[in-house]
């Protein structure tokens, strides 16, 4: 029998089909879940050791909330941390994360830029269906997410023109990514001549990754252009135009998650308002944000046939 790549202690049955709230969730799925539960468990246990403070947020908070785990039909985990405390994480996260877990960001795994970090099970798989065929050179092992909180500023006017120029430089850099990894095609005829066009465009990425990269210090430096500015609101990338208060993060409390405890900002019913409807607490089955996955946890991402 296939042992998955963690080290968390599941419990009995937890890996098998179960049908949770009308909804199934497959054995697959479920196999998802113990890869993230286990980064989630190490992700904790390297926070606390180096006295860093974190939060679930989104989707995990209405996880935790409404069901005490996982949305029956959601496939992520999303974490936040201030700025201060993600930035120090991304500095020892080389020394304090050992193989098999991987944390992603730009500096460590270039042409990965999300600007926000994932931490990630080399040992396992976990490719976006319409990243596929761009074949990316950066990890594509299971992941979660963990974004930084930023400030934003309280005038609206100017908070506006913020959050348009962080789109415009985002959109900017994935535009660059997208035209320098050339789309393969199983057919050999097919991906020589995107191949051909691909070079008739220049972009081979050695060459074109110092405008990329240019791109993404130009979007970091924005991201963190009001943080030494006290402000009321926060912004927890990408989630722009969702800004949440500063207050809400005054205090912290603990909640079940499947078999781990998170913390939670004690003013989460803000932030679940905001971003989710005044409806929030009642269950609606919605697309992930991911769109389709290709999943397996038990094979290197280096190694599957895609």
């Amino acid at each position: 029998m296939k042992k998955l790549p963690i080290k968390l202690a599941l419990p009995d049955g937890f890996l098998e089909e179960e049908t949770r709230e009308g909804y199934v969730v497959s054995a697959k799925m479920k196999e998802l879940w113990a890869v993230q539960l286990d980064m989630v468990a190490e992700f904790q246990r390297v926070c606390d050791a180096a006295g860093l403070k974190w939060w679930a947020c989104g989707g995990t908070i209405l996880g935790a909330v409404r069901h005490k785990g996982y949305i029956p039909w959601d496939d992520d985990i999303d974490l936040m941390m201030m700025r201060d405390d993600y930035e120090r994480l991304c500095e020892i996260a080389p020394k304090v994360f050992a193989h098999p877990y991987f944390w992603q960001t730009e500096a460590t795994d270039p042409w990965s830029g999300r600007h926000h970090a994932q931490l990630r099970n080399s040992l396992t798989t976990c490719v976006l269906t319409f990243e596929v065929e761009k074949k990316y050179p950066f990890n594509q092992g299971i992941f979660i997410d963990v974004f930084p909180i930023d400030h934003i500023p309280d005038d609206e006017a100017q908070a506006d023109a913020y959050l348009k120029r962080l789109e415009v430089t985002n959109a900017a850099q994935r535009r660059v990514r997208n035209l320098t990894f050339y789309t393969r095609r199983k057919s050999v005829i097919k991906s020589l001549h995107n191949y051909i066009l691909h070079l008739v465009k220049y972009r081979v990425p050695a060459k074109v990754y110092p405008e990329y990269k240019q791109l993404d210090d130009e979007m970091e430096a924005a991201m963190t252009e009001f943080n030494a500015t006290p402000c009321k609101r926060l912004l927890q990338w990408p989630a722009l135009r969702k800004p949440m208060l500063a207050s809400d993060f005054d205090d912290t409390i603990m909640m079940p998650f499947e078999m781990l405890q998170l913390p939670i900002p004690a003013g989460f019913e803000n932030q679940m308002v905001v971003k989710y409807g005044k409806e929030w607490r009642t269950p609606r089955q919605t697309p992930t944000a991911h769109g389709g996955l290709i999943i397996d946890a038990y094979t290197p991402y280096n190694k599957k046939d895609l």
